[in-house]
């Protein structure tokens, strides 16, 4: 689930497009690191929805088999994020705290636009409030990340080593 609105049913409107156009089998996972405070907990779900019965009982037993080889995840994370979605009380105040999220989030892109515009500088910053959620597509070309990078964040000698932002 993206945190796009800081509503769960309006952010899922892509999950229940898909679901509409009846593919063969839909794939969804979501992951709860950012949007309940889990980081570094690998908390998240995958939901297979099968429009086959045939499927439907096939996929369980290959999603268990993948899962065991893969990766051994934590048990703490998924407790927390089990104990909030299935208590009533507690699932109302993380979908109230999503909504403040949200709103934080919004809030520090539109200030950070005026900031960036009242410098009267080229270009636009419209970008910033236009798109939604907790990334942001800056828009700028390879050889301008490139300057960035070597100018004003890494210096050439040491790339990967931070340095100081210039003055």
């Amino acid at each position: 689930m993206m945190l796009t609105s800081g509503n769960v049913d309006e952010d899922a409107w892509a999950i229940r497009y898909f679901a509409e156009q009846a593919f063969p089998v839909i794939f969804v996972a979501h992951f709860y690191a950012k949007n309940m405070g889990l980081y570094g907990e690998r908390v998240g779900c995958i939901h297979v929805v099968p429009y086959d019965a045939n499927q439907a009982q096939r996929i369980p037993s290959q999603l268990k088999r993948l899962q065991r080889v893969e990766i051994t995840p934590p048990s703490f994370g998924a407790r927390v994020a089990a104990i909030i979605l299935n208590d009533a009380l507690l699932y109302q105040q993380w979908l109230q705290d999503l909504r403040m999220l949200f709103d934080r989030i919004s809030d520090m892109r539109f200030r950070l636009r005026q900031q960036l515009e009242s410098k009267q500088g080229t270009g636009t910053w419209k970008h910033l409030t236009d798109q939604k959620g907790k990334f942001c597509f800056s828009g700028l070309n390879h050889q301008q990340v490139k300057t960035l990078r070597e100018r004003f964040i890494y210096t050439p000698r040491q790339m990967g080593a931070l340095v100081p932002l210039a003055q």
